[in-house]
């Protein structure tokens, strides 16, 4: 059977897209939208480029000046996968979850 949290949660394998803005320095090829803080492996894209891999920004009324294409970073929705998450441990018993409403977590503590 297959499992529905990927669907759930808005799974996306195809690579992340960060979009710069930034006036682009005559001396520098392209504005980098992440200042190369990421040990993803990605490219620089610029003009056409950004369109070939997300058709969407044509539509845009001010265009990307570059942008950074994280090509095998994978991404969904945090808070579709964490609702569906509590929906699956609250309908099976057998995954034993106790839920704690109205409770503030002050410290933890593990045992050796």
């Amino acid at each position: 059977k297959k499992d529905s949290m990927a669907k759930k949660s808005g799974f996306n394998p195809t690579g992340s897209l960060s979009l710069s803005y930034d006036v682009v320095d005559a001396k520098k090829k392209a504005a980098n939208p992440t200042h190369g803080n990421t040990l993803e492996p990605s490219k620089q894209l610029t003009g056409e480029d950004i369109t070939s891999v997300e058709p969407s920004v044509i539509n845009q009324a001010k265009k990307p000046t570059s942008a950074k294409f994280e090509f095998e970073t994978c991404a969904a929705s945090s808070e579709r996968f964490t609702e569906e998450l509590a929906d699956r441990c609250k309908n099976d018993p057998k995954l034993d979850v106790k839920f704690l409403y109205n409770t503030r977590v002050k410290a933890v503590s593990t045992a050796q």
